[in-house]
């Protein structure tokens, strides 16, 4: 199916997506106002597939609205088109693609330039970000292109022989028993509880804010965590503490999530900001 819908990452929004491959292999893949436009742009592809002119019709896909874009609004259309679709990361890329279109964004598509990667590159550096921020945001730029090269919209990568630079990873010290129990005299109801958890457990985070009741099996003492970075489900054990830390959080009707948050009455987005003021 060549014409088909696609939930976007954030929300229940449904884009409509013409997908197509050209007889040379080469890929058509864009985001359509809605359905009937897609028909008539899959149609008119077919049409001069049989014809034989599907050459000339790509390169006038090629010379149209995309090819002229700007990188701020090509950034746009990636974001939409491929990292909502695609990436459960697509924040991470969103926060790229903002520097990206803050520094790059008035420039051309089909104007960048490998010393323009280094430019930005420069400027990444100037901000006093660190190298492994600077190495996300390049592979998002580089990717961002292949993309472009994938819709045929660009006939090579401007920047794909851009490199990382060198991180200087430090060694963190470990944080003692006596440490951790500070910390959690300043932790309140029921971030307290979450934070037990994830040391118990060693889940990461996220997981642990987006654990719902239907996925915890209280008298095995085990949880599933089914949202870990590679997409595959973990049966994971659990210790007393932790089913205790659990149990510490009463059930919230109509709330399906173990650990809510009393001022929403649903889960936490995050808890980073309450435990860096508790340590």
């Amino acid at each position: 199916m060549t014409v088909r819908g696609e939930k976007a990452r954030r929300g229940d929004k449904l884009q409509i997506i013409c997908d197509r491959t050209w007889p040379d292999g080469k890929r058509f893949r864009r985001v359509m106002p809605n359905r009937k436009v897609a028909q008539e742009v899959d149609a008119l592809i077919q049409a001069a597939i049989t014809l034989g002119t599907w050459r000339d019709l790509r390169k006038g896909f090629e010379h149209g609205s995309c090819g002229d874009m700007s990188i701020q609004q090509y950034a746009d259309h990636y974001l939409e088109a491929y990292c909502k679709v695609r990436n459960k990361s697509w924040k991470r890329k969103e926060d790229s693609l903002r520097h990206i279109k803050r520094l790059l964004g008035k420039k051309g598509l089909r104007d960048m330039e490998l010393r323009d990667a280094h430019v930005f590159v420069a400027k990444r550096l100037g901000e006093e970000v660190k190298a492994a921020t600077v190495n996300r945001d390049i592979t998002v730029l580089k990717h961002m292109f292949e993309f472009a090269l994938d819709e045929g919209i660009l006939k090579t990568n401007p920047i794909a022989r851009i490199k990382k630079l060198k991180e200087h990873r430090e060694e963190r010290r470990r944080v003692t028993e006596q440490q951790i129990r500070k910390i959690l005299r300043h932790l309140l109801f029921p971030v307290k509880q979450i934070v037990i958890f994830i040391l118990e457990t060693g889940c990461r985070p996220s997981e642990a804010l987006r654990l719902k009741h239907e996925h915890v099996q209280i008298e095995k003492q085990t949880v599933i965590l089914n949202l870990r970075k590679g997409g595959d489900n973990a049966l994971v054990a659990l210790t007393s503490r932790a089913v205790e830390a659990m149990l510490e959080v009463p059930p919230l009707p109509g709330c399906p999530y173990v650990f809510w948050n009393p001022k929403t009455g649903t889960r936490y987005e995050r808890i980073n900001e309450t435990f860096r003021r508790a340590r």
